[in-house]
C-alpha cells in the first residue's frame, strides 16, 4: 500500500473590531484603489464590491505567496454574490500601492457609482464572521 502525506501551510486569520485603513487587511470595507483603477465590474457592468482584502506583509507564514502588496477578492452585489453571473467575481493584486491614495479618496469614487448599486458588505462580513464562529461549528477566523 503507497501511502502519501499531504501537508498543507495555513494562515490563522482573525476577525477583530478594529476597523483598518485601505492598505490594511479586512473583510469588507473601504478598498485600496490607485487612482488610475477602475472599479471592479462584471460583464454586464455592475461593479462588484470588495469582500476581502489581504496585506501581503502580514504572509509571512506562506513564503510561496507574494511577501508585499494586496490581494483583494472581489464579488457581484447581486442575491448570489455574482456566483452565477459571467465576471461576478474577481480577485486583484496590486503588487506595489500608492502611499498617496487616501479613503476619502476612495470613497468618493465609491459614492459616485449609481446609488442602487452600491451595498456595504459590513453585512456579509457578519454573516462570514459567524459562519466560521466556533459557535456554528465552522472554522475560527
Amino acid at each position: 500500500m503507497i501511502s502519501k502525506s499531504i501537508v498543507s501551510q495555513a494562515l490563522h486569520l482573525e476577525l477583530t473590531d478594529q476597523v483598518p485603513g485601505i492598505f490594511g487587511s479586512k473583510v469588507g470595507g473601504v478598498p485600496y484603489l490607485p487612482d488610475d483603477a477602475e472599479i471592479p465590474c462584471d460583464a454586464e457592468g455592475n461593479p462588484l464590491q470588495m469582500l476581502a482584502q489581504i496585506n501581503c506583509t502580514e504572509l509571512s507564514a506562506l513564503p510561496e505567496f507574494p511577501q508585499e502588496g494586496l490581494l483583494q477578492f472581489w464579488i457581484g452585489q447581486d442575491e448570489s454574490y455574482g456566483l452565477f453571473k459571467d465576471g461576478g467575481a474577481r480577485v486583484i493584486y496590486y503588487s506595489e500601492t500608492d502611499s498617496s491614495v487616501t479613503e476619502d479618496a476612495v470613497r468618493a469614487r465609491l459614492a459616485a457609482l449609481p446609488k442602487q448599486k452600491i451595498t456595504e458588505i459590513s453585512e456579509l462580513g457578519d454573516v462570514v464572521g459567524e459562519m466560521l464562529s466556533e459557535e456554528h461549528g465552522g472554522m475560527r477566523a
